[in-house]
Order: structure tokens, then sequence, then C-alpha cells
């Protein structure tokens, strides 16, 4: 049976993409699979193919939208700056010349999301604005960039004024390409919750999901400069029900009369 493979969610910059695929291409030979057949444009469409082996979702959706349609097979530990283990956070982030010195400094002013339903981008803020929103309201604009390296951009540029990146995007930036960051700095650091989870297709057997697992560890340890590039130490099993923070987050900033980043 044909199957695919991908990891879509780090992509900048170029030496992460890179080391993305042959990670990828790694795991296929690890497996005895002699190819893949090549993935659906749409991210829901590959989340949800039946032909999927592996690759990495946000917790968000897959909380969320795809709760009854995927299945969680592991969670990357990051050797980044704002991860812990299997957790990772965000970085609330302003301009370098913002003088502003709390969140609470930043009532009414333009925020940029990269997606709605992002755990890193939207969720985590949103638990941290909750406290500080009147009547549902704390921010004057909310934008959507799509993604969080095209809302540094925005940020650098003067576009948005804040926004929340996830601690890997942040921390493969500072790494690889520190020159993309020196127009913005870090204002705050959000809760952590788990990393974004290593997904398969709901029918994968227990067995099939475990052979997956353990290729993922065992191309980290013969490939350890793909390992020192992804800055992944290792893969640790997980299920849904690791995730449910991420739901927590959602119902504490729910209880506090902020249902939407606003």
């Amino acid at each position: 049976m044909p199957v695919f493979s991908s990891l879509p969610m780090y992509t900048e910059p170029a030496c992460i993409r890179e080391a993305s695929e042959a990670f990828i291409d790694a795991v296929f030979e690890r497996l005895g699979i002699a190819g893949q057949q090549l993935p659906p444009d749409d991210l829901y469409a590959q989340w949800t193919d039946p032909d999927l082996l592996f690759s990495q979702s946000c917790g968000y959706p897959v909380m969320t939208r795809l709760q009854e349609r995927v299945q969680v097979v592991a969670t990357p530990c990051y050797a980044l700056p704002g991860c812990q283990g299997n957790q990772h956070s965000s970085f609330i982030v302003v301009r370098a010349d913002d003088v502003r010195a709390t969140l609470a400094d930043f009532r009414g002013s333009k925020i940029v999301l990269n997606a709605l339903d992002s755990n890193s981008g939207m969720n985590l803020l949103r638990q941290e604005v909750a406290p500080l929103a009147e009547r549902g309201r704390f921010f004057g604009e909310v934008k959507v960039s799509e993604a969080h390296v095209n809302s540094l951009v925005l940020i650098s540029q003067g576009d948005a004024e804040l926004s929340a990146i996830d601690a890997v995007t942040w921390g493969y930036l500072e790494r690889y390409a520190p020159e993309r960051l020196k127009d913005v700095r870090c204002l705050q650091q959000t809760a952590l919750t788990p990393a974004l989870p290593i997904i398969t297709a709901l029918h994968r057997s227990a067995e099939e999901c475990e052979q997956v697992l353990a290729a993922l560890n065992a191309v980290l340890q013969e490939r350890p400069q793909l390992a020192e590039t992804l800055a992944i130490t290792g893969f640790v099993p997980a299920s849904l029900e690791d995730y449910h923070s991420i739901l927590q987050a959602k119902h504490n900033a729910v209880a506090a009369g902020y249902p939407i980043v606003a």
C-alpha cells in the first residue's frame, strides 16, 4: 500500500526544511519502505488521508477538528529555549524598540496571529490575555498572517505590535537566521503545553505505531547531524490524553469571559 509522510510545521530556515526531508527519507529507509507518494497540498487533507504514515500537526486542531480522525503517536523533545522535555511554550514578541514593559501595556494594540486554530499562536496567548480583557476585548485590531515567520515580518515592519511565536520557530531562527530577529524581542513567555504531536492515520495498528516511534528514535541515533540540526533529543510515546492541557488552556480563557482573541 502506498504511504506518505510529512513534517510541515517547521520549514524555515531552509536548513530545517532540508533536514526534515532527509529525516523522513531516513525513517522510510529504516522501515524498509522503498518510496512514498506525494502528500496532498492541503494540511488537513494530509492529516486525514488514510495513506498517512506520520506527520506533525499543531496540537490545537488535533484536540478539536482532528480528535476523531487521527491518532497521536509521539511528542518530540526539543533542545531549544522555551522547551522543557516534551513541552514547549510560546514567546510573546514585540518590536525591539517598543518600550512597553508588560502585556497589560498593549491594551488596544494591533496583534497578528499565525492562525485562528493555532495552539502556540492563539490558544496560549488567549490564556495569557484573558485575565486582562474587559468585556471580552483587549486588542484594538487582530490580523492573521498564516505563519509565525510572517507574523515576525509584520512586527518588524511596524504593521503589527505583538504576536505569540512558537518557541521552536523562534529557536530555529535564533540559531540559523538571527538576522531575522534583530528588530523584535521577547516580552514574556507563555505556559508550557506538549510540543507539536507526531500523528498517523486513525486505522494504523498499535504495532504500526510502535514501529514508527522506534524508527523515529533510531534515526536520531543513526543520523546525529540531523538530530542536531533539528534540535530533537528524542520522541516520547504520546496519545490524545497527553494533550488535554491544550483544551484546559482554552477552557481557562472561556471561563474568564475571553472565548476569542479580540
